[in-house]
């Protein structure tokens, strides 16, 4: 599977893809020349990390406009 991310102007700019390897599943990103490729335990990973960083931002946000601690 293959998923094509475009700009405003509809130009590509990178490609998605999932790739079964072995017994494992991994998600290949391609942007100009650079390829990533993440295992299910880095996006997991990622995740997380993201989940926790959102949950800061909104005590944060309370925090600043009186509307929590």
């Amino acid at each position: 599977m293959r998923i094509h991310v475009r700009t405003e102007n509809g130009r590509i700019v990178e490609a998605v893809g999932v790739e079964q390897i072995e017994s494992r599943w991994e998600l290949h990103k391609q942007a100009a020349k650079d390829r990533s490729v993440f295992t299910a335990e880095d996006l997991l990973g990622e995740y997380n990390r993201i989940d926790d960083l959102f949950g800061e931002m909104i005590a944060f946000v309370k925090a600043t406009s009186g509307n929590g601690k």
